[in-house]
């Protein structure tokens, strides 16, 4: 029995605490289509008996019910999922949205609606980011947020850490969502430190497992001193009030049975932890088992999350995606990889990705947490498999 089995019989005797509540869920069609033909592919664990309505891993029954759950709506564990523990030194508030991008788009719509603050951001920001700053900010201004992006494939929290921060900074945003290094507080106390706010963005649908892609979540949490003066308390004002309206009006809340019963128990946030330090091994098992190509160069950003391979000939989208699907044809009878937009899942997902650095298309490729020896064979076989197709 290899380490992948006991870590995914361990993901579903979690679960059967929440198999028996009450409720229904959305799109049960799909989510049931969806679930069967990740089982079906999922060469490491035996399967039997694979119904409509019941899942049997091994000698255990999992109902499906626990995809989505109508209840009634109630405070999560907020700092879990921050990865932060609140501090009675400065405020806090968090609000939710229906995804991460909404997240993001409400804060930066409120700063750039000031007309007097710009936005300073880091070279690599997620694409769709890059294109609200690259159209809307207001450059030249002499007080600012500092925007930073953990999805950068070269962002160093350690390097924030130790930066000195200019007066005319107001604050600093960052998108966490790729980083899973618990040093939140750390950074918080810095920004606090130096009388300056602080928001944490996050999409809550990536990196979590047991069929969280089925939510749709996002997170703003706005930190600030506990003493502010009266122009910045006046900004901060301003901030939350437009966030708060842009999230109603523009329909970014989410629903209730968007958000998952487990994530308020501590064991959801331990085996998902697991999980994504699997992940990050066997992203980092691909990378070292691939040979240096004049055709490509490949890189595993400090997230460890998934790995970009940009080629070195200049290809449009449309012929990387056909690309991308000819290698997924050729390794989908031995492995569970699909062509998917994200990363984080319990698939091998590859899809085409736009690195804003250079402006060009590459592809990106996440493993999911199979066992060690099933990432080396399919290192192996990637990379042979790429080879020829390039």
């Amino acid at each position: 029995m290899n380490d992948y089995y006991i870590r995914k019989q361990n993901e579903i005797d979690f679960l059967q605490k929440f198999i028996n509540s009450s409720g229904g869920f959305n799109d049960k069609e799909n989510i049931i289509s969806e679930i069967k033909s990740e089982a079906m592919r999922t060469r490491d664990i035996p399967l039997s008996n694979l119904t409509e309505d019941v899942y049997v891993f091994g000698k255990n029954t999992l109902s499906y019910s626990y995809l989505r759950f109508k209840h009634d709506f109630k405070i999560f564990n907020e700092q879990k999922l921050i990865g932060l523990k609140y501090k009675k030194n400065y405020h806090h508030k968090t609000i939710y949205f229906n995804s991460g991008m909404s997240a993001i788009t409400a804060l930066l719509e409120s700063i750039f609606e000031l007309k007097n603050i710009a936005l300073k951001s880091s070279k690599d920001l997620y694409f769709e980011t890059h294109n609200i700053i690259n159209k809307k900010n207001l450059r030249n201004k002499k007080k600012y947020f500092e925007f930073y992006d953990a999805i950068d494939p070269y962002f160093d929290i350690n390097a924030l850490l130790s930066k000195k921060f200019q007066k005319s900074c107001l604050g600093i945003i960052i998108d966490t969502t790729c980083l899973t290094e618990n040093k939140l507080d750390k950074i918080v106390d810095k920004v606090i430190a130096e009388n300056k706010m602080i928001f944490f963005v996050k999409s809550l649908t990536k990196l979590d497992m047991l069929a969280t892609e089925y939510s749709r979540l996002g997170m703003l949490t706005i930190i600030t001193p506990m003493f502010l003066n009266k122009s910045n308390s006046l900004l901060y004002q301003f901030l939350y009030v437009n966030i708060v309206q842009k999230n109603i009006n523009y329909n970014c809340c989410p629903a209730p049975v968007d958000f998952p019963l487990f994530w308020d128990d501590d064991n959801f946030f331990l085996l998902n932890k697991i999980r994504i330090s699997h992940i990050k091994a066997n992203n980092e098992i691909v990378y070292r088992a691939h040979q240096t190509n004049k055709n490509f160069k490949v890189i595993n950003p400090t997230h460890h999350l998934f790995l970009l391979i940009n080629p070195n000939k200049h290809y449009n989208r449309n012929e990387l995606i056909e690309m991308c699907k000819e290698i997924i044809s050729k390794l989908r009878d031995k492995y569970d990889i699909r062509f998917c937009g994200s990363f984080g899942f319990d698939f091998i997902a590859m899809d085409t990705y736009i690195n804003v650095s250079d402006n060009k298309e590459t592809i990106r490729l996440s493993l999911n947490d199979y066992s060690k020896e099933k990432a080396e064979d399919f290192a192996k076989d990637f990379w042979r498999v790429l080879n020829d197709c390039f």
